[in-house]
């Protein structure tokens, strides 16, 4: 019997269509064998997300684009689909991510890896007319991305402590030079900030540090300690100044604040520190524009007898005495998680983490 003709092809392909439909979807395979992570989801179109570090071979920036793709492979629905750096400049990143933006116009979200990176990600994104359609989740809390935050072209920010960044490589400096024993690492915390919790105390007193302290007089013969930043311009390195600077006050020594305009200037970094080993320097506190190249100047200052604290970006090298800063890896971890639920429409928990110890008041 001629099937088709009996039937009619219209009923029989819809006969068919019918059965396809009924039968389950194929999902796709947990990643590494049982599932560890978030359950998979159909197969289908996956999210999409970009990712915006800063400089290539600066130590934090490495740490939060290692973190994040780490956290990727438990969301095998998710496909990072463009990496773009921002070098630490506003202009860069607007137009990074404007080029992002045209050439995955299906992209659902972007992970801002610091200040600048965020504000020219949310600037690019408002533009476009994409705010709330792209979500955005970054680093830091300058003033400029907690508007963003307000207004809701930023949707979380997973926040940094610069303010003991600065406060607790200081202490550790004077520590070293009294002879004292400095722990290796301190981590300064991470905070998940949102629009539900901008306004709690807490995080209120995490988002506005405290000013510039007066100057005081000085002991005769004080320690002086330079501070050499990655960067002056951006906000985070105000805080990082003003927490150095209190805690200055506090111990008795001189704080000397001098680093590069902009954080992809290494060679200006390594010119600033070798004029500060030559002058006989106390302490170096400092953050590494690159986590190779200032190892050969950290050993001059070691073999100089000056001890050195590296915080926020630390270096490939055990010759610093300590390492102060946020857990870059696992805060890029928490950021992806934050991206991906807030692309699903799921709720998220903002949490307060403490920080390294005392002097914000």
């Amino acid at each position: 019997m001629n099937l088709k003709r009996k039937i009619g092809g219209t009923l029989l392909l819809g006969l068919v269509s019918a059965l396809l439909v009924g039968c389950p979807k194929p999902t796709s395979p947990p990643a590494g064998g049982a599932a560890t992570g978030p359950p998979t989801e159909p197969a289908g179109e996956k999210i999409q997300v970009g990712l915006l570090p800063f400089v290539a071979g600066a130590a934090t920036s490495q740490m939060r684009e290692q973190g994040f793709k780490e956290a990727l492979a438990q969301y095998p629905e998710v496909e990072l689909v463009d990496v773009s750096y921002s070098q630490s400049q506003v202009d860069v990143a607007l137009r990074e991510t404007e080029d992002m933006l045209t050439a995955h116009p299906d992209l659902d979200g972007i992970f801002a890896a610091n200040e600048p990176g965020a504000l020219g990600a949310a600037q690019a994104i408002k533009s476009r007319g994409q705010v709330g359609k792209v979500k955005l989740v970054a680093f830091d809390a300058a003033k400029g991305e907690i508007d963003a935050l307000r207004e809701g072209t930023i949707q979380a920010l997973i926040v940094q402590n610069p303010f003991q960044m600065g406060y607790q490589g200081v202490k550790l400096a004077v520590k070293a030079l009294q002879g004292k024993k400095v722990p290796k690492r301190v981590d300064t915390g991470v905070t998940v900030v949102t629009q539900e919790n901008l306004d709690d105390p807490e995080i209120r007193k995490l988002l506005h540090p405290p000013q510039m302290p007066p100057p005081v007089e000085l002991p005769p013969d004080h320690p002086r300690i330079a501070v050499v930043p990655k960067g002056t311009i951006h906000d985070f390195w105000v805080t990082v100044h003003v927490g150095a600077e209190t805690a200055a006050r506090e111990l008795g020594v001189e704080v000397i604040w001098k680093g590069p305009p902009k954080e992809t200037l290494i060679d200006k970094q390594i010119e600033i520190l070798e004029d500060f080993i030559n002058q006989g320097i106390d302490a170096i506190v400092m953050a590494a524009c690159d986590s190779k190249a200032l190892v050969p100047t950290i050993q001059k200052a070691v073999d100089a007898n000056i001890p050195v604290i590296t915080i926020d970006s630390g270096v490939d090298s055990d010759l610093p005495l300590s390492f102060v800063a946020t857990d870059n890896v696992a805060g890029a971890r928490r950021a992806t998680e934050v991206l991906i639920k807030l692309i699903k429409g799921e709720p998220i928990t903002a949490e307060v983490t403490p920080s390294a110890g005392e002097g914000q008041t």
